[in-house]
């Protein structure tokens, strides 16, 4: 179980048109989760309780990075997913938690 102070880091490369898991983490109200959409794709990420997109999703564009509390995402999930909107090319992202 992670502590305060300890961080996961995700990277990697999303399909086009398809929704990921980035990784399994640990669900604290207070961790703080950090999305960068390193790519040219729009990506659509999502912390959730099943392999489905659900909670307050979270939109970028390429190029764009936003940090939100797991509060503000979901009362729950350890699921962290993505999806690339674009059906043409791939998207790449890096998604850091501190918890």
């Amino acid at each position: 179980m992670p502590k305060a102070g300890d961080f996961e880091e995700f990277s990697g490369l999303a399909v086009a048109g398809t929704v990921a898991v980035i990784g399994t983490v640990e669900f604290d109200r207070s961790t703080v989760v950090t999305f960068r959409n390193t790519g040219t794709a729009s990506l659509t990420f999502s912390l959730s309780r099943t392999l489905e997109l659900e909670g307050n999703l979270v939109d970028l564009a390429g190029g764009a990075a936003i940090s939100r509390l797991f509060s503000e995402l979901q009362t729950g999930g350890t699921n962290l997913l993505v999806k690339n909107n674009d059906t043409a090319q791939p998207g790449s992202y890096h998604v850091e938690v501190n918890y």
